[in-house]
């Protein structure tokens, strides 16, 4: 699995664990949900790194943004981070079963989790 299919999934993840599941699926999805929180904290934090090392400080605040004449690098070195493999335990989820449950998903939730979704 590559990071990019965690990254874009992580807001649709976080919807989906605040549903209500049968106490089955909502352990694996925990279980699930703790495997991957790292490796997007992690994500995060190299991100936030290389915004920096390209970037700029905004004004008199904490936060930054990438240099125009950097975005170039920043977008490369990003693309590189999302598309290296990680690992994690496969976890699926039936199409029928978010169905059963009456969970609503728009087409381009449900491209961004094609890898997760049976």
């Amino acid at each position: 699995m590559k990071l990019r299919d965690l990254v874009n999934s992580k807001e649709i993840l976080e919807y989906l664990s605040k549903q209500r599941f049968p106490t089955v699926f909502t352990f694996r999805l925990r279980g699930f949900i703790r495997e991957i929180s790292p490796i997007l904290l992690e994500y995060e934090n190299i991100r936030n790194e290389k915004v920096i090392l390209y970037g700029e400080k905004i004004g008199d605040t904490d936060q930054w943004k990438v240099k125009e004449e950097n975005m170039g690098i920043f977008i490369k070195d990003m693309n590189e981070l999302l598309d290296a493999s990680v690992n994690v335990k496969e976890f699926k989820i039936h199409h029928s079963y978010l169905e059963d449950h009456k969970i609503i998903l728009s087409v381009q939730e449900l491209e961004i989790l094609d890898w997760l979704i049976d």
